[in-house]
């Protein structure tokens, strides 16, 4: 197995910051890539909260550092998936059924970026997707025929960049340039439960397979 670019914490936040539903020693959990946190929840008893929906993302402190917390601790990509599985993705899955809106500050986008065989080099056709939250792009996967890649751990799914970017094609249909794209490659705005679904369905068994990897 390819050694993940994720780092995997769980902690207590420095800073207060109270839990939804009014419970203040929760343990957070979070999978980083450099600055950002990619994915991050929180557990206290049987209530769980995950980002961005319930709490806001915590970044950390400095490139390929901690976020900020006490009794912190690096887990396993295992553990943190396991975990993920347990209890955040069961949350999300709701949130997204009930059509709950993230937080306010979150600026949520989720984006499906066709990318047809005809614009590449001897490869089938795909689609990318990606979780955009506060500018920053925090789950993102590329669905092939046979073959789920998915970032931070398959270096094929790089991560895309440039919120305003991303937000401007889906709005106009207009590129960095200034130029019209082409109808079959402009990212489309998709609901929160379409991404859930399509995350689930794919992504959930590719992270899985990675995190059984001695």
């Amino acid at each position: 197995m390819k050694c993940p670019v994720a780092r995997y914490y769980s902690f207590i936040p420095a800073k207060p910051n109270a839990f939804p539903l009014g419970v203040t020693t929760e343990r957070w959990y979070g999978e980083y890539s450099q600055y950002f946190a990619c994915r991050l929840f929180a557990v206290c008893n049987e209530h769980v909260a995950v980002a961005p929906y319930d709490i806001a993302f915590t970044e950390a402190n400095g490139l390929n550092e901690p976020p900020a917390g006490i009794n912190l601790q690096l887990i396993s990509f295992h553990e943190f998936e396991a975990l993920w599985e347990q209890v955040a993705q069961p949350r999300l899955h709701a949130l997204a059924t009930q059509h709950v809106k993230a937080l306010p500050s979150a600026q949520i986008l989720y984006v499906n970026s066709p990318f047809p065989a005809s614009f590449k080099c001897n490869e089938p056709s795909s689609n990318l997707y990606t979780e955009w939250a506060s500018g920053v792009a925090r789950r993102h996967f590329e669905v092939l025929p046979d073959y789920t890649a998915v970032a931070t751990h398959d270096p094929e799914a790089s991560w895309p960049e440039h919120f305003e970017i991303v937000a401007r094609a889906v709005e106009s249909g207009i590129d960095d340039e200034g130029r019209p794209i082409d109808p079959l490659l402009r990212p489309i705005a998709i609901s929160h439960a379409a991404f859930e679904n399509v995350w689930e369905t794919y992504a959930i068994k590719r992270l899985r397979e990675l995190a059984s990897q001695p």
